[in-house]
């Protein structure tokens, strides 16, 4: 069964030296997902480089593939949280984790 990542999901990108704070904001119809990456904050440590905008994947099962411009990565979603790495796993630290968010609560559209 494929799961559906539709939501408003917040989470911290870990990185040697710190760590960003970034919400996705995903929409899924079927196996595609489309949606807006948005970095908060100002922390520069993570995806220090990746400015908000927008994000598109796909869901196979409970993995979530995304990409951003050059950022590539995949999720696996269990139950109501994600985790998972970026494609960028030079510095050794690739584990990233998101929650929904309860603040910003998305309804799926037809």
């Amino acid at each position: 069964m494929t799961v559906d990542v539709t939501s408003v999901w917040v989470g911290t990108v870990q990185r040697t030296g710190g760590g960003s704070e970034i919400r996705l904001e995903l929409n899924q119809r079927g196996a595609k997902v489309s949606g807006t990456l948005r970095k908060l904050g100002a922390g520069t440590a993570g995806w220090g480089t990746i400015a908000s905008g927008p994000i598109e994947g796909s869901v196979a099962n409970d993995v979530f593939s995304f990409r951003r411009g050059d950022l590539t990565g995949e999720m696996t979603v269990v139950g109501d949280e994600m985790t998972g790495h970026d494609g960028d796993l030079h510095d050794g630290v690739p584990t990233h984790r998101f929650v929904p968010s309860l603040e910003f609560p998305v309804t799926p559209s037809d």
